[in-house]
């Protein structure tokens, strides 16, 4: 829904900057009149009010975006990831170090990503407020000092510039960890195809394990969870986890079927190389 409300917005935006379609409705202020706006809202066109729709669109649904994310998906993730990382002494009197290794390296992974969620919901909501001020102006507002005139149009604008200059930043910086996670998958594929007596578990880390598994590692406090103000039920939670990476582990590294073990890591080896260049 909202890339549809973005595309006609843009399209709208494009139809009055060149000036498309003169002699038609879009233009004729005779169709708004009924509105009864005061002057100088009254010099408002259909095309206009469509504009403005769509922008109020954005007003609404990208601040709210942006508050969910800085709120659900960072402070909240947040706190309970810090709480998770109180509770890991728990993990080293059940796991060995392979498996407490890689339930802290996903944690500290999680809470620096729950920070930076803090962060882009920040700009995406700063952007999404921003659109008040374009909707005021579709409406003619911003000939008025109403919401602080012209002044505070541009002001609004430069926001929006500003905050989409981190936002492209780590655009591409996403772009450049999926190129890394390719020639991961490469050499874990060169190395999984020596492996005879299972995977060594000195080339296991949080990436690694994940690009081993189909379906990814997905512990349960990964995306925007909710906080579980249970710790004995956290507790338990993390326990499990750390028991469904022993076993997931044991799989991979002495499972007492070895022609099946082979087989599996031949399997995910073919399927690395083939990742690795789609």
């Amino acid at each position: 829904m909202d890339s549809v409300v973005q595309l006609l917005r843009n399209a709208f935006c494009c139809v009055k900057d060149l000036h498309l379609f003169p002699s038609t409705v879009l233009y004729d202020v005779s169709y708004t009149a009924f509105l009864n706006l005061p002057t100088p809202l009254n010099k408002t066109t259909p095309l206009e009010i469509a504009i403005a729709i769509t922008q109020f669109y954005a007003f609404v649904s990208v601040s709210m975006s942006g508050y969910r994310l800085m709120t659900d998906g960072g402070t909240k993730k947040l706190r309970r990831i810090e709480k998770l990382l109180q509770n890991q002494s728990k993990v080293k009197k059940n796991a060995d170090d392979t498996v407490q290794d890689l339930v802290m390296e996903r944690l500290e992974k999680e809470k620096e990503s729950a920070r930076l969620d803090r962060f882009v919901g920040a700009l995406v909501m700063s952007i999404g407020l921003a659109f008040f001020w374009l909707v005021g102006n579709s409406f003619h507002v911003t000939e008025t000092d109403w919401i602080g005139g012209l002044p505070a149009l541009i002001l609004a604008l430069s926001v929006m510039e500003i905050a989409l200059l981190p936002l492209l930043y780590y655009m591409v910086m996403d772009a450049v960890g999926l190129l890394g996670k390719a020639a991961v998958m490469e050499y874990l594929a060169k190395i999984l195809r020596k492996c005879k007596n299972g995977v060594p578990s000195v080339i296991l880390t949080d990436e690694s394990f994940s690009i081993l598994l189909q379906k990814g590692w997905n512990p349960f406090w990964a995306g925007k969870s909710a906080v579980d103000d249970d710790e004995t039920a956290e507790e338990k939670k993390l326990l499990a986890e750390a028991s469904s990476i022993v076993s997931e582990l044991e799989s991979w590294t002495q499972d007492k079927d070895k022609g099946a073990m082979k087989a599996k890591i031949q399997e995910t080896a073919s399927r690395l190389e083939t990742d690795a260049v789609t």
